[in-house]
């Protein structure tokens, strides 16, 4: 079913094709933590020479999907996709991205800040969160192994652990068939999620094999890297080159 969105001329969201990711995701986690616990956690809890199985923690193993996923803007297709670090609660693939997290989590305030710069939207009421439905999340890790219960930074990770979590992405990339995927972690690159990465600028890459772009970035919340002029740039190219049309807010 295809619906036009309130606030825009030009945008129409496909919400039966999204419902339908949100149910083949759904087959996927079903078949790879079909016993509660992801079939590669011992060999990355090894890897991270962790003592015990009660440091290991059910983490955001689903991409979390807005209603409004699978856009057409000037009847050009936009599917934008972000991959941040990792998650700190588990959600299941019919959690949506939340307005409350944009309030609370400095990492989500400052996504939503990126979404309006990749739609060339900017409300006046910083209240409206339509692009919030606009988009999907996914972490490059999907389980996180902490040292004390409450632990959220320095949280320890492996290159096994990122090659098994770079597969279970893939298989997500393949359902969600992203035109744009930005990627919020400095360790994981283009050519981890596709084979056939080839950087078109900067630090703007295109994949054949998915057909879509690639921005690499780093998380939103690192205040020593200058990730933001970096990503401003990836954006106008994207711009410049007919990948990001810009919607038209109704008056």
């Amino acid at each position: 079913m295809k619906n036009s969105i309130n606030e825009f001329s030009n945008v129409v969201a496909d919400t039966e094709s999204t419902d339908n990711r949100r149910q083949r995701l759904n087959n996927l986690y079903n078949r790879l933590y079909c016993d509660g616990k992801c079939k590669n956690a011992k060999e990355c809890e090894n890897s991270i020479h962790m003592r015990s199985c009660e440091n290991w923690i059910k983490n955001d193993w689903s991409a979390k999907i807005g209603d409004n996923y699978d856009l057409t803007i000037n009847e050009k297709p936009v599917r934008i996709l972000i991959i941040g670090k990792e998650g700190k609660s588990f959600s299941d693939c019919l959690t949506k991205p939340s307005r409350w997290w944009a309030e609370i989590n400095r990492h989500y305030k400052l996504t939503y800040n990126l979404l309006k710069d990749i739609f060339s939207y900017w409300p006046k009421n910083d209240a409206d969160d339509i692009v919030l439905t606009m988009f999907a999340l996914t972490n490059t890790y999907s389980c996180a192994f902490r040292r004390y219960k409450d632990q959220t930074k320095g949280i320890k990770n492996s290159e096994i652990q990122r090659r098994n979590c770079s597969e279970i992405r893939r298989e997500e990339i393949k359902i969600l068939e992203p035109t744009l995927i930005v990627i919020q972690y400095d360790y994981l690159t283009a050519t981890d999620l596709c084979n056939d990465a080839a950087n078109c600028c900067g630090k703007v890459y295109y994949s054949k094999e998915f057909n879509c772009y690639i921005i690499e970035s780093s998380h939103p919340s690192c205040r020593k890297h200058p990730w933001k002029k970096d990503l401003d740039e990836s954006i106008s190219y994207l711009k410049n080159n007919g990948v990001l049309p810009a919607v038209s807010a109704k008056e």
